[in-house]
């Protein structure tokens, strides 16, 4: 289970307008995430505050795909 850059967007806007909990830094909960695409056409989160990136662990791939499908 693989999530799209679609689905990602998809997510942050349902947490935009507070349906849902925004995707937050590992190591601050206060910074901005944003999401990037790796050159696999893989999407990865980036921290612009603390410059961290990271990949979505198999829990958060649940939990979007769970909120954005209703599962």
């Amino acid at each position: 289970m693989m999530l799209t850059a679609k689905e990602i967007n998809t997510y942050n806007k349902l947490a935009d307008n507070g349906f849902v909990q925004k995707i937050t830094c590992p190591f601050d909960e206060s910074d901005t995430i944003i999401t990037k695409i790796d050159s696999k056409d893989d999407p990865f989160f980036h921290c612009l505050w603390c410059n961290s990136s990271f990949t979505p662990s198999k829990n958060i791939e649940i939990l979007i795909k769970k909120h954005i499908y209703n599962n």
